[in-house]
Parts: C-alpha cells; sequence; structure tokens
C-alpha cells in the first residue's frame, strides 16, 4: 500500500479522549508537548511531580495512580473512556533501593496485563504499544528472527505479545511500534544521548564512551509515526508490530564527531567498551502500511538538535 492510500485512510483530529501512560518520561512527554488535536489528553504518571515540564493548556489533566493496580486501571479506564491509548510506561532499570531483576519484570509484564484487562470491554478506536529494539538482539540480517538480550528486553517482548494477543483473541484495535534508538528533542531536562554527548563534550578533554552501532531515529520522526497511527483509520494496522527507524545504522562516534564539528570542541575520544549487537529497523510495513519514512540523517538531526540544546543554555 503506497502513501497516498494510507493518507486517504487518515482523519485530522482526535476529538475523543486521548490516554497516555508513562507520560513522565523522555518519549511520552515529548508527545504530550506535541498534541495539539481538541481531544481531552490525560497523562498517566505514578508521581505527580514528574511532569513539571508539560506545556499547561486546558485540555490536559494528569492522573496519578499506578497500572501496577488492576482496581485502579479499571476505575480510571472505566471514567475516562479513551478513544486513543499510548502505552509508553515500563521500568527502564531498576530503582535505588535494592530492586531485582525480577521487580522489574514483575512491574513491567503485570502493568500490561491489568491496562488489556481495564480496557478490554471499552470501545476505543487504539490502543499503540510503544514497544523497543531492546526487544531483540539484533545484526545486519533483517529477517532473521532475534531474541531479547536483557531482562527489560524479555519484559518488553512479553509486554508486546500480550497487547497483540488482544487483538487475536478480543479483536481489539491494538498494535505495537517498535521504535529504534530515539534522539533528540525539546525538553531540558530531559536525557537524551545528544544532551549527553554535548555535555560530555563541552567539559572538555576527554568523552568515554562504549561504542555501538544503532539505528538512530530523530524524535521528530518519531512523533509524526505516533500521530500518524492514532490518526490513521486504516484497519489493517491491528495486530501489527511495526518497526520505527531508518532503515541505516550509524555508530555513536559518528553522532560525537558532528558534535565536535559543530562545536569546534577538540576532545579525545576514548572507546570504553563495544556493544556486540547491531539494531537496523525493517521498515517494509512502516511505508506499506502507515505511509512513514524518516526524514532526518543522523547528521541532520545532529545539527537540528544541537541548536535547540544551546539555545536553552543547556
Amino acid at each position: 500500500m503506497n502513501e497516498s492510500v494510507v493518507d486517504k485512510r487518515r482523519t485530522e483530529d482526535v476529538e475523543g479522549p486521548i490516554f497516555i501512560t508513562g507520560a513522565g518520561g523522555y518519549l511520552g512527554s515529548e508527545l504530550a508537548n506535541s498534541i495539539d488535536w481538541t481531544g481531552k489528553l490525560f497523562l498517566l504518571t505514578r508521581k505527580r511531580g514528574g511532569l513539571d515540564w508539560i506545556k499547561p493548556r486546558r485540555n490536559v489533566e494528569v492522573v496519578v495512580g499506578d497500572m501496577c493496580n488492576l482496581d485502579f486501571m479499571i476505575g480510571i479506564m472505566k471514567k475516562i473512556r479513551p478513544k486513543i491509548i499510548y502505552n509508553f510506561a515500563a521500568n527502564i532499570k531498576l530503582p535505588e533501593d535494592g530492586g531485582q531483576d525480577y521487580d522489574l519484570l514483575r512491574n513491567n509484564i503485570v502493568s500490561v496485563v491489568n491496562l488489556c484487562e481495564a480496557v478490554r470491554f471499552l470501545d476505543y478506536d487504539r490502543l499503540i504499544n510503544i514497544g523497543s529494539s531492546s526487544e531483540c538482539i539484533g545484526n545486519q540480517n533483517k529477517s532473521e528472527e532475534k531474541v531479547p538480550c536483557d531482562h527489560y528486553g524479555f519484559s518488553k517482548l512479553v509486554m508486546m505479545n500480550l497487547i497483540i494477543n488482544e487483538y487475536y483473541l478480543y479483536c481489539k484495535n491494538n498494535l505495537s511500534l517498535r521504535l529504534f534508538y530515539t534522539y533528540g528533542g525539546y525538553i531540558k531536562d530531559q536525557h537524551d544521548i545528544l544532551r549527553w554527548i554535548y555535555g560530555e563534550i563541552m567539559r572538555g578533554g576527554e568523552i568515554r564512551f562504549m561504542e555501538m552501532e544503532r539505528d538512530f531515529v530523530a524524535i521528530d520522526d518519531l512523533i509524526r509515526a505516533l500521530k500518524a497511527v492514532a490518526l490513521s483509520k486504516f484497519s489493517g494496522l491491528n495486530g501489527q508490530i511495526i518497526d520505527i527507524g531508518t532503515g541505516r545504522s550509524s555508530k555513536i562516534s559518528a553522532m560525537i564527531d558532528k558534535v565536535v564539528e559543530l562545536t569546534g570542541v577538540k576532545i579525545k575520544k576514548i572507546i570504553t567498551s563495544e556493544s556486540p549487537y547491531v539494531w537496523v529497523a525493517n521498515t517494509k510495513k512502516a511505508k506499506e502500511l502507515l505511509g512513514w519514512v524518516a526524514r532526518l540523517t543522523i547528521h541532520q538531526g545532529t545539527t537540528k538538535y544541537l541548536e535547540v540544546i544551546r539555545g536553552q543554555g543547556a
């Protein structure tokens, strides 16, 4: 299916309630600030103070609660009855209070089990799970099946399958977007890879990093994909797992070199280790089903977002 056909199945606005879990995180907050639809926007967070950077608007409401609490999830979903649901919520790392790998697995998986149960009998337009390339060990062979490489990746794989399973069992309008290495953004206090690189370079001397080859996708390209999925009326998206990336891999040292070029700061690069894995998106479904392709190369994106970062005085 070409892009023009997919576009014809889209509307211009989302009028019903929009529900974003994990709204206090890097990606959830960037999406929340970019949404300009008329529908009321509900932002779920575990603590109220985590949304200070969200733009104040009349149609935005913060919801504080724990997705691992089934009664809370059922109650809030019955009350809001969202039309569009974005599921960003996931523990990436364990809390510093001595949590174990089991806690990360349990929290991530239970949260999605509860989400699915809470909305199973509601009439919503689309539930969009935000997956991750951490679900699989990547390499250049895009057609080869892969397996998760750590506890977080395993939990994301299970979460994705639970969401997709609802489509097959109950014909729910669910799909999962597998995001590759997102960078850039407009929120000063968030910690994306480019802000870290810039900070290290401006401190001078040297930058120590793990060399890795990834499919780097710019935040603006990701936001376009997230909006396009919600706006599309194409039923063929349901039950799909769609990679969101450029389809090309780059080394993190290439981003560092670009920042050095743009800032003119001389620095010594020290590679502390090298990742054995290569993550590259298979962009076929994104093009054919969603009509989406990434627009920014890693050099273009680095140039654009570095200007934003420097303008913020970061």
